[in-house]
C-alpha cells in the first residue's frame, strides 16, 4: 500500500467515525454545534467522505462538542469517550464545552498563540496515525 492510499484509508476511517458522531443530526446541525458558518457547512460532508482532512481545530471541537477523546476520533484507538469529569455530550442534548484532556489543550494554546503552525501539528498527527496503523499491521 502506498502513503497516498494510506492517507485515503486514515481519511475515509476519520470521516467514518465524524459520522458516527452525528447520528442523526443533519450536517447543516453538526456545523452549527461545531461552530462552522452555515456557507461552509458542506465541509462537514467532505470530511465524512473522506475527501477533505479537516484542520486540528476543528477535530478538536468535535471531540470537545462531542465528549470523544481526540486519540479516538483521530486514529480510531483508544476509549471513545472522554474521562473528563465535567465532559457533556452533544448527543444528549447538553452542548456544553466538555473539558479537554492536557495534552489536547498543549495543541489548542499552541494554535492560539501561532495559528500557522496547524500545518506542522496536522503533519505530525497524521505521522502518528500512519505508525499506529503500521505497527497494528505487524501485530
Amino acid at each position: 500500500m502506498t502513503r497516498k492510499d494510506d492517507r485515503s484509508e486514515t481519511l475515509k476511517l476519520l470521516g467514518k467515525r465524524l459520522r458516527e458522531l452525528r447520528g442523526r443530526k443533519r450536517q447543516a446541525e453538526m456545523a452549527e454545534i461545531l461552530g462552522i458558518s452555515p456557507e461552509r457547512a458542506n465541509y462537514i460532508s467532505r470530511y465524512e467522505k473522506g475527501t477533505h482532512t479537516p484542520g486540528l481545530d476543528f477535530l478538536v471541537r468535535a471531540a470537545e462538542k462531542f465528549g470523544v477523546t481526540l486519540d479516538w476520533l483521530i486514529i480510531g484507538r483508544g476509549p471513545k469517550l472522554s474521562s473528563a469529569p465535567e465532559s457533556h455530550l452533544v448527543m444528549e442534548g447538553k452542548p456544553e464545552r466538555a473539558e479537554v484532556p492536557k495534552p489536547a489543550r498543549k495543541v489548542i494554546d499552541l494554535l492560539e498563540e501561532a495559528p500557522d503552525f496547524e500545518p506542522v501539528i496536522d503533519a505530525f498527527l497524521e505521522g502518528l496515525a500512519a505508525k499506529a496503523r503500521a505497527k497494528k499491521r505487524r501485530k
